[in-house]
This record gives structure tokens, C-alpha cells and sequence, in this order.
């Protein structure tokens, strides 16, 4: 539960994928910025491919609790 300053979901931010792979996206993304020349490029390539892989594995964990069922 949130409290009134609408702190209260850390774990849950802890845990995202978005949050695990949005470093290592970047990261990936400056060094093939630094490669091709264009860290810039690499940059927002980086952030989105970060994005990206951590939605996907949000969607996926989803969709294994929900076909787990609710634990007890």
C-alpha cells in the first residue's frame, strides 16, 4: 500500500524488467554508439532496446502468474 506521499510500490519497482534492463541497454547502445561513430544513435537505441526487452519480459512474467494461478 501507497501512503500519503504515494511511496509504497518499491518492490515492485525493484523487480520491473524495464527497470534490470534499461542499464544494460544502454550500455550495449553506447558502446555500439561508440562503434559506429554515433554515441548519440547508440544512445537511443540502447534506451529503446532496453525498454523493449523489459516489457517483454514484464508481459511474460505476467502471463506465467496468471497461468500459475493465484498462490496461496
Amino acid at each position: 500500500m501507497a501512503d500519503e506521499n504515494g511511496i509504497g510500490n518499491e518492490k515492485q519497482a525493484q523487480n520491473s524488467g524495464i527497470v534490470l534492463w534499461m542499464p544494460i541497454g544502454l550500455s550495449l547502445g553506447i558502446g555500439l554508439g561508440l562503434l559506429s561513430d554515433n554515441l548519440g544513435m547508440g544512445i537511443g537505441l540502447g534506451v529503446g532496446l532496453g525498454v523493449a526487452i523489459g516489457a517483454a519480459f514484464d508481459a511474460a512474467k505476467k502471463k506465467r502468474q496468471e497461468e500459475s494461478g493465484p498462490e496461496a
